[in-house]
């Protein structure tokens, strides 16, 4: 997949697990990026995050087949530096990922009953297409992040299921 951002066409990427603002990849490859709250868009395809243990040091996301609210929640940036981009593909790819073109939402809500912040007398909503990256194999990781929150999960907030 042939992707080069530009500051006159900025790509859109969801991160979901230790890119996330506040975990240790965040500054080591998106340091300055202006992050906004995201999750997966359920219409067109349904995604989940799996962990191989109980203290794994990162989450996969995963498609799923789950009939049911299967969303995974992260935060979106626009990178407008190929270098960057690329550095990150290096990243994920070397480890199993494939970068893929998924839908998201974004919103000024944040999820699970956070604080809101209201533009115009009501809750932002867009959707639109953002560069993830899923990994191939849907069975990876012995355990379901329920909720599909990575942050709430290393809180201790979320539920495991084999």
């Amino acid at each position: 997949m042939n992707i080069t951002p530009s500051k006159d066409n900025p790509v859109p990427l969801f991160v979901y697990g230790s890119l996330r603002e506040g975990q240790p990849l965040h500054e080591w490859y998106l340091s300055g990026h202006t992050m906004a709250l995201a999750y997966t868009h359920s219409d067109t395809a349904h995604y989940e995050l799996r962990v191989t243990h109980t203290n794994a040091p990162f989450p996969y996301m995963v498609e799923s087949d789950l009939p049911y609210n299967s969303y995974v929640y992260g935060e979106v940036t626009d990178i407008t530096d190929p270098q960057v981009l690329a550095r990150i593909r290096h990243l994920e790819e070397s480890a199993g990922y494939e970068t893929r073109t998924i839908y998201i939402n974004t919103t000024n809500r944040l999820p699970f009953g956070g604080s809101t912040t209201r533009v115009g007398g009501h809750t932002e909503l867009k959707s639109y297409e953002a560069l993830a990256f899923v990994h191939p194999d849907p069975d990876i990781g012995a355990y379901r992040i329920q909720g599909g929150d990575w942050l709430r999960y290393i809180k201790g907030w979320s539920d495991l299921t084999p």
